[in-house]
């Protein structure tokens, strides 16, 4: 696993020394429409970590990290529940529209994929024992599409996408969210 995340970075590091943008995002709030333990259907609140190149001015290329903790407890038993996820995508811009010239204002539209890995931890806690069990590697894919509105050195952008993965109830699940960021041009 580890020489298959070196490569990866290597690659990524190749594909960055043809990008025309670097884009920094700020950890935000990913939303899953997913299955609760209680099975009502909720929206679960993911971190969501993100970096992209854009390439020749139309081509995407990223690594998303998403984080979901839950704590529960009743009485002297607590439960810890965390599922990450890490994926890699690659999009195009469909539509692109340079709005603005003086302020650089781009508003940019199209689909993007992702495939990544996602694992998930259980920790039962009872007293002062503990059980942790591990959930096996599984691997995620999903599409949808975004919009990102570029403003001088500012980064809007929302996305929505269906994605799936073994790890998630219902396995098909529906994911939306908004990122900020920063991009720098190279």
């Amino acid at each position: 696993m580890n020489k298959f995340l070196i490569w990866i970075i290597i690659n990524l590091l190749g594909i960055v020394a043809f990008a025309n943008e670097l884009q920094i995002f700020v950890p935000t709030t990913q939303y899953r429409y997913e299955n609760d333990k209680d099975q009502l259907v909720l929206n679960r609140k993911y971190q969501n970590y993100n970096l992209a190149a854009v390439i020749f001015n139309d081509y995407l290329v990223g690594v998303e990290f998403n984080h979901y903790k839950q704590d529960s407890q009743s009485g002297s038993i607590l439960i810890t529940e965390k599922f990450q996820e890490f994926n890699l995508y690659a999009g195009y811009y469909v539509f692109s529209k340079l709005l603005n010239n003086e302020y650089k204002i781009i508003f940019d539209l199209g689909p993007v994929a992702y495939i990544g890995q996602s694992r998930s931890t259980v920790e039962t806690v009872i007293g002062s024992s503990s059980d942790l069990s591990v959930g096996e590697n599984n691997m995620t894919f999903s599409a949808g599409g975004q919009a990102t509105l570029r403003i001088a050195f500012m980064l809007i952008q929302p996305e929505i996408r269906y994605g799936y993965s073994r790890a998630s109830s219902p396995n098909w699940v529906p994911m939306y969210g908004a990122r900020v960021g920063f991009r720098i041009g190279l």
